[in-house]
Parts: C-alpha cells; sequence; structure tokens
C-alpha cells in the first residue's frame, strides 16, 4: 500500500468524526469529502472494465453512505441555519464504509490475493481492475450519497427557509 492510501483514508474519517460536536452544515462541510474522493479518483483510476459481474460489489457498499446520512442528527438553529451532529451510527457507518474498503486493501496487499482470485473467478469478477473500480465506486457512492442525503435533509429541516441563494451558509 501506498501512503496516499492511508491518507486518503484518514482524511475521510476525519471528516465525520469533525462533525461529532453539534456545528452548523456549511458548503464547505459538504464541498470538502467531493474534492478529497475526486483526487482519490484523479490518482487511482487508471481503466474501467466493461465486462464481468463487478457492479454488485458497487450496489452493496454505496448503501454504506445512504446509511452514515440518514443518521445525522440535524435540526434546526437561529440564523436559519441547519445544525447537524453526527452520532455513534453516523460515524459508525461512516468508518465501516471508509474502515473496511481500507482493511481490504491492507488484506489485499498482505497476503489476501490467492482467495480474492479464487472468489472473482467463482463470481465471474473479470480483472484485478474490476476490483480497484468497485473499491473507488464504494469511496465516491458513500461520499455522494451522504452528500445528497445531507443536503435533502437540511432542506426538510428547515422546509419554509429561501433556498434560493443556496442550501448553506459558510
Amino acid at each position: 500500500m501506498r501512503t496516499s492510501d492511508y491518507i486518503f483514508d484518514r482524511v475521510l474519517v476525519l471528516f465525520v468524526l469533525l462533525q461529532i460536536r453539534e456545528q452548523p452544515l456549511t458548503r464547505s462541510q459538504l464541498i470538502r469529502p467531493l474534492i478529497v474522493i475526486g483526487a482519490v479518483v484523479a490518482v487511482y483510476l487508471r481503466q474501467v472494465p466493461t465486462s464481468g459481474n463487478h457492479v454488485w460489489l458497487t450496489e452493496v457498499l454505496a448503501a454504506i453512505g445512504w446509511a452514515s446520512g440518514i443518521t445525522v442528527q440535524m435540526r434546526p438553529g437561529s440564523n436559519h441555519q441547519t445544525l447537524v451532529q453526527a452520532r455513534w451510527a453516523s460515524a459508525m457507518f461512516w468508518v465501516l464504509g471508509m474502515g473496511g474498503r481500507f482493511a481490504f486493501l491492507v488484506w489485499i496487499s498482505y497476503g489476501g490475493v490467492a482467495w480474492l482470485a479464487q472468489f472473482s473467478l467463482h463470481h465471474h469478477i473479470a480483472s484485478a481492475a474490476a476490483w480497484t473500480v468497485a473499491v473507488l465506486a464504494e469511496a465516491v457512492a458513500e461520499v455522494v450519497a451522504r452528500t445528497v442525503v445531507l443536503v435533502v435533509r437540511s432542506r426538510s429541516v428547515m422546509p419554509d427557509r429561501d433556498f434560493s441563494a443556496g442550501p448553506l451558509q459558510d
């Protein structure tokens, strides 16, 4: 594993841990994880396999981001702000997704390749690139799903607020 693997995972976990303390939801809280995940994709994505049976890997794992987003506590605050707080369930889902992906990469780097090759053969997963794409897609789906859920939920917390200037303040 590369140093960048460790850095990206720790930064993405840090984003949700920073929300443990209740605070107003801001655009930058939503945009930062998207920027980091964009950098991850730029560093790691080299090809997208078009054959095999790997789409289900992403679909199953993408639900973790949705779960992390819906378990964030949100309430109206003063000055038309939406207050957010990542409770234990939200942090658990986020760390489960990012940590699980990281554990998978460590396992593959230190002896899991033979089992993964057999599993891939048995389940018609076409190539090692399919696993790279699935792992990246899971991380992207988790970040994007959580961001979308937070934006949608912030709008429902403050239904009478005028969002024409944007949903969040910085």
